[in-house]
């Protein structure tokens, strides 16, 4: 999802230039931009000076060693910054809980954003250095010698440095606010003219509006499955049997499950906040109910076998992003360690859930022959 600028054989951003909002260099091959004149664009010497100028905004590349073409964890799309969708790095998962450990400790001590530009950071050495002395705690499993990371030192810098890209490069284009919201939510309730369940939000008197975003998510599902089942609004807690006998029941109700409650092969939460006024504990929970979720969902597909998808659908701008960064830091660290399958931020879900639940129906489908 990230472009690390030093080539395969050097991935790591040199300590002197750690900065995560500095825009991937634009590709050699591209041709000069427009305004440039006919004999600069004849000029090898400009030509040169021209490759290294700063990507502008929303046109990033896709690392060689994270997913591109081909790899269905992600596809490089030039209007999301080389990101097509909040998905685990295969790169970063199957990390030891040590590994996690350093995320958590150094981004809560170091923080999550940077002063002024509001932006997810990555952490420095010195600052990497300042926090494991400060808890008398031995910093050689990072740095062989002051400014020289050992392999792992440098896996935890590129995972910060990847993290800080997703968020500041895809995330926050893609969350809406409560206008853009509805508008996009009209737009698809009169193309398809739905029968799906289009609940109202929690709110009162001016704010008590439509969800907008799980109205989306139904009527998208509704679209893909062509008459299936699907429950929109399970009030029951989800069962897993084996040979018609319960096996596993989860802790909490999800707010929607595929083809049904019982034996489901997806499952998901809606997290909107559009009328929040304040940064209240609901966005905390959402990282909590995550967490238990996942680590159930991972126990059972273990024990059974079983395709059991688990996503989280998220938006509102001014909450997940103006008030939300370190959360949203959070849910990348959860994907990584294996707790959510993926997370579909604001507007992508126009674009990702249909291709979501066409691979939903052919497991079904298959499910149900075998």
């Amino acid at each position: 999802m990230l472009q690390f600028p030093h080539g395969q054989n050097n991935p790591y951003p040199r300590i002197s230039s750690l900065d995560p909002t500095a825009p991937a260099t634009a590709n050699p091959g591209r041709p000069a931009p427009k305004g440039t004149s006919r004999h600069a664009r004849q000029a090898p010497v400009l030509c040169k000076q021209v490759r290294k100028r700063r990507t502008p905004p929303g046109r990033g590349r896709v690392a060689a060693d994270l997913p591109g073409p081909g790899n269905d964890l992600a596809r490089s799309n030039p209007a999301l910054g080389g990101l097509a969708c909040v998905k685990p790095n295969p790169r970063f998962l199957h990390r030891p809980a040590s590994f996690w450990a350093y995320v958590r400790l150094l981004s809560e001590r170091i923080g999550y954003t940077q002063r002024g530009t509001k932006q997810v950071l990555v952490p420095t050495w010195p600052q990497i250095h300042e926090v494991l002395h400060q808890h008398g705690l031995d910093p050689t499993e990072l740095l062989a010698a002051p400014n020289r990371p050992t392999p792992v030192g440098r896996e935890l810098l590129a995972y910060f440095s990847y993290r800080a890209r997703a968020l500041n490069n895809h995330v926050k284009k893609n969350l809406m606010t409560a206008e853009q919201a509805a508008k996009e939510f009209a737009a698809l309730r009169k193309r398809l003219q739905p029968q799906c369940p289009l609940p109202l939000n929690k709110q009162k008197a001016a704010k008590r509006k439509p969800a907008y975003l799980t109205g989306l998510v139904n009527m998208l599902i509704e679209e893909g499955i062509q008459g299936g089942r699907c429950d929109y609004d399970p009030r029951q807690l989800p069962l897993f049997t084996q040979k018609k006998k319960p096996r596993y029941v989860l802790s909490r109700r999800v707010d929607g499950a595929f083809p049904g409650v019982v034996n489901p092969i997806a499952v998901w939460e809606i997290k909107e906040y559009y009328y929040t006024t304040t940064f209240g504990s609901r966005v905390a929970d959402a990282v909590y109910e995550t967490t238990l979720d996942g680590t159930e969902l991972r126990e059972i597909r273990r024990e059974t076998g079983r395709p059991i998808f688990h996503y989280l659908f998220i938006d509102a701008y001014q909450t997940w992003w103006e008030d939300g960064k370190s959360y949203l830091c959070r849910l990348v660290d959860l994907l990584h360690m294996g707790y959510l399958d993926e997370v579909i931020v604001g507007r992508e879900v126009l674009r990702r859930l249909p291709v979501l639940v066409k691979k939903w129906v052919s497991v079904a489908r298959k499910h149900s022959d075998s």
